[in-house]
C-alpha cells in the first residue's frame, strides 16, 4: 500500500498530495539494463488527472516495447507489450495503459491496479527515448524529471518548507523499487545551520512508497522514530537510504492544489564527511557485503585490529565506523607521527586489493567505483582524524 503516517483522513490527504489538478511525473534517463522508468503515471480511475507517455523509437527497425506497472502497493500488472514501427513515436495514455488500444500498438492493457497511482518500467532493444507527462481535466500539460540528487545512497534535498506554512506544503515522496525494505534516516538543517532534534527514521516497505510532510518531518510520531523540531526559515534534508529509493521533493499550493516538483539542485558534492560517505557508500556494499564475511567475532579475521557487527546489530553503523577511525588514530606511542593515519589509510587499501598478506585475498579491485569510494572514505577520515589532534 501506499504509506502515509497521517493516520487519520488518509484518502483525503492522498487527494491533497498527489490526486490534484496538477502533475508531477518524472523519467528517468535509461540506465545500465535500458530501463527507462517513470515515476508517477495516474490511474485510469483518476478523474483529474491522466498519465501520458511519449515514446519515441531512434532507430529504423521496427520492434517492442516491454512495459511493466506496478502501483503504489507494490502490485505488478502483467507486462504488455507496445509495437512501435521504425522511426515511429507513440503516445498512450492511462486508459490506453490499462485497457489496451491496438490503434497505439498496445493490443493488451494492464487492468486495474490494487491502489494508488503507477509507476512505469519500459525496456527495449531499440534505441527509444521516453517521456512523462500528465494532463489535467482542463488541459493543461505538465512535465517533471527531476529527482533529488543522490550520491551512493545519500539523497541531498536543498529547499523543504517548514511544517508552519500551510500555504505551500511540502512533502517528500520516496519510492523504493527493490525488494528489500528500506530503512531511512532523514537530517534536517534548517536556515541556520542547526539541526534542532533528532533525525527521523522511517522506514519503506519493499516494492511501495512513502509520502511524508513537513509536518510529519517536524512533529515525529505514528511509525516515525525521531523529530527534526521547529527550525529557523526552511529545511535542507540528508536523506540516507539503506536500500536504492528514489526521492522527489514536491510542494502542494494549498489554494490551488497545484505541485511543484523542487527536487532539482545545483550540482554539487553530497558527501563531505568520513561519516556521510561511510553511510551512503561503505557500509552496505563494502562492510556488510564483504568485510564481514571474515572480520568478525568468530572469523577467520577475528585477531585483527578491523572486527564488525552484523546490521542486524543495534546502531551497526555508528559501531562499524568506530572501528575504522580508530584502526587510523595513533596511539599514545605514535602521537608525534604525523603520517599514522595516512599509512593506516594506505594499508587497509593495500589490503582490500589483496596486497600485504590478505588473509581472505582480493576483494575490491582497484579499477572500481568500490575501491574509489573505499580510498575516498579512508582519505577523508585520516584528514579529519590529523585535524582533531592539531587542535
Amino acid at each position: 500500500m501506499t504509506k502515509n503516517l497521517q493516520t487519520t483522513g488518509h484518502r483525503a490527504w492522498q487527494a491533497l498530495i498527489l490526486l490534484t489538478a496538477t502533475t508531477v511525473a518524472w523519467v528517468s534517463a535509461a540506465d545500465d539494463h535500458d530501463v527507462h522508468r517513470v515515476a508517477l503515471f495516474p490511474a485510469n480511475s483518476d478523474s483529474q488527472r491522466q498519465g501520458f507517455v511519449r515514446v519515441i523509437n531512434h532507430q529504423y527497425d521496427a520492434g517492442d516495447v516491454t512495459i511493466q506497472a506496478i502501483d503504489d502497493t507494490g502490485y505488478r500488472a502483467d507486462e504488455v507489450t507496445l509495437s512501435i514501427d521504425s522511426r515511429e513515436t507513440i503516445h498512450f495514455n492511462s486508459e490506453d495503459l490499462e485497457l489496451g488500444n491496438s490503434d497505439k500498438g498496445l493490443s493488451d492493457g494492464t487492468g486495474m491496479g490494487q491502489g494508488g497511482d503507477w509507476r512505469l518500467e519500459l525496456t527495449s532493444d531499440l534505441d527509444i527515448e521516453v517521456l512523462a507527462y500528465i494532463r489535467t481535466t482542463d488541459g493543461f500539460l505538465t512535465s517533471m524529471f527531476d529527482t533529488v540528487p543522490a550520491e551512493g545512497l545519500r539523497h541531498r534535498v536543498a529547499v523543504f518548507n517548514p511544517g508552519s506554512n500551510t500555504n505551500q506544503v511540502s512533502v517528500l515522496r520516496v519510492i523504493n523499487d527493490g525488494t528489500e525494505d528500506a530503512d531511512l534516516e532523514i537530517v534536517g538543517i534548517d536556515d541556520a545551520g542547526n539541526s534542532p532534534e533528532t533525525p527521523v527514521e522511517a522506514t519503506v516497505p519493499a516494492g511501495e512508497v512513502l509520502m511524508l510532510s513537513a509536518q510529519e518531518l517536524e512533529q515525529g510520531g505514528g511509525d516515525l522514530e525521531g523529530l527534526l523540531g521547529d527550525g529557523t526559515g526552511k529545511w535542507r534534508l540528508n536523506v540516507t537510504a539503506h536500500e536504492p529509493v528514489t526521492v522527489l521533493s514536491l510542494i502542494r499550493n494549498a489554494r490551488t492544489g497545484h505541485i511543484t516538483n523542487l527536487s532539482a539542485a545545483a550540482d554539487r558534492e553530497i558527501l563531505t564527511f568520513a561519516r556521510d560517505v561511510y553511510n551512503a557508500l561503505i557500509s552496505r556494499p563494502i562492510v556488510q557485503s564483504k568485510c564481514i564475511h571474515c572480520h568478525i567475532h568468530g572469523g577467520q579475521s577475528a585477531h585483527t585490529p578491523l572486527v564488525f557487527v552484523l546490521s542486524s546489530v543495534e546502531d551497526y553503523r555508528i559501531k562499524n565506523f568506530k572501528v575504522f577511525s580508530d584502526y587510523l588514530t595513533p596511539p599514545e606511542e605514535e602521537l608525534g607521527n604525523e603520517e599514522y593515519a595516512n599509512n593506516q589509510a594506505t594499508r587497509i587499501l593495500e589490503k582490500i586489493q589483496g596486497n600485504l598478506g590478505h588473509g581472505g585475498g582480493p576483494q575490491i579491485e582497484s579499477d572500481t567505483d568500490d575501491f574509489r569510494n573505499m580510498e575516498r572514505f579512508v582519505t577523508l577520515l585520516a584528514a579529519e582524524i590529523e585535524e582533531n589532534l592539531d587542535q
